[in-house]
């Protein structure tokens, strides 16, 4: 509960320079969100918060994403964007995606996935409870350093393999994070 409460005029509004909200929009199918309310960079959202998800079928996320004249970066994938989508297949992440949010697949039908060479981070829970995912593509040549707690759970880990570039076998065998 708030113990004070200001209410603000028009004039105090402008000289403030209140931050306008997020943009939200949908090209072919996906849905976008604005990082900044100013910014040119976007995450890849839920596309029915009520049943979740929402998506279903293969899915390329693009490295950019135009919408009413303006082109955006595709910078990361939220938290829970794909949460409980039971029909997904094959998702691949274009360059430029560096992040996979808090529970991003979690509980999905993902069959497999495709990561960018500059994925950065998958975070806590990212891929739990995926029991259908099989196949994790990994084009990076340096195993990733911030993978969350519990972002691949045992359920999903049991049938999933890990392809990663061959230069890079004993990289991957030796690394914590993929441990």
């Amino acid at each position: 509960e708030w113990d004070r409460l200001y209410i603000l005029d028009d004039a105090a509004s402008t000289s403030a320079k209140l931050p306008r909200s997020l943009k939200s929009f949908e090209v072919d199918g996906i849905m976008y969100r604005t990082q900044s309310a100013t910014g040119r960079i976007v995450d890849v959202i839920w596309k029915d918060p009520i049943k979740f998800g929402g998506y279903e079928g293969d899915i390329d996320i693009p490295a950019t994403v135009e919408f009413e004249g303006v082109t955006y970066t595709v910078r990361g994938i939220g938290p829970g964007a794909f949460y409980k989508c039971p029909k997904l297949g094959h998702v691949s992440l274009a360059t430029g995606v560096r992040s996979i949010g808090v529970g991003a697949f979690e509980a999905s039908g993902i069959k497999s996935i495709e990561l960018p060479t500059d994925l950065n981070t998958i975070s806590y829970r990212a891929f739990a409870d995926c029991s259908q995912l099989k196949d994790v593509i990994c084009h990076k040549l340096t195993p990733l350093s911030s993978i969350g707690t519990d972002a691949f759970s045992e359920s999903t880990l049991q049938k999933c393999k890990l392809w990663v570039p061959e230069t890079s076998v004993s990289k991957y065998t030796n690394s914590i994070s993929w441990k």
